[in-house]
């Protein structure tokens, strides 16, 4: 579901879209501010209950991460679900409604508090804002 190339105009790309831009056509569509590369321990505030691993996974891999039943896991869906809200508040084409700075904070504050539960319904969150759709074709092209 999240690995399918933009094909229609929507106002919100979805997190694997920019996994699957970035493998197909060199991350152009990604903001500058956050690359591919960028190390997710670099941008937010992971907390040892979820694991020095997660902290230095990249963009990329983050995108890829997989839910499951443990914090760690949790966590790895938030951060899913965080870093492709977070490319989408950033790039300059994408209208959506949260700024970087206050996504930021609030994926920080549920990380810290080592609660599945708490990042769970963060995850519902980011999953409605995910609908909003996105103006970048298939190879990040924005059409605003």
């Amino acid at each position: 579901m999240y690995a399918r190339v933009l094909e229609e105009q929507r106002p919100e790309a979805k997190r694997g879209e920019f996994r699957e831009q970035r493998r197909r056509h060199d991350a152009n569509a990604w903001p500058a501010a956050f690359m591919p590369g960028t190390k997710v321990g670099d941008v937010f505030n992971v907390p040892g209950c979820v694991g020095s691993g997660v902290r230095n996974a990249t963009f990329l891999e983050a995108l890829g991460f997989t839910g499951g039943r443990s914090v760690r896991a949790g966590a790895e869906a938030l951060l899913r679900a965080a870093v492709g809200g977070l490319l989408n508040s950033a790039s300059a084409c994408v209208q959506y409604p949260v700024c970087s700075d206050a996504l930021i904070a609030q994926v920080d504050a549920v990380l810290a508090t080592c609660d599945r539960a708490a990042m769970q319904d963060a995850i519902a969150s980011f999953a409605a804002l995910e609908t909003l759709g996105c103006p970048l074709d298939q190879r990040g092209v924005c059409s605003n």
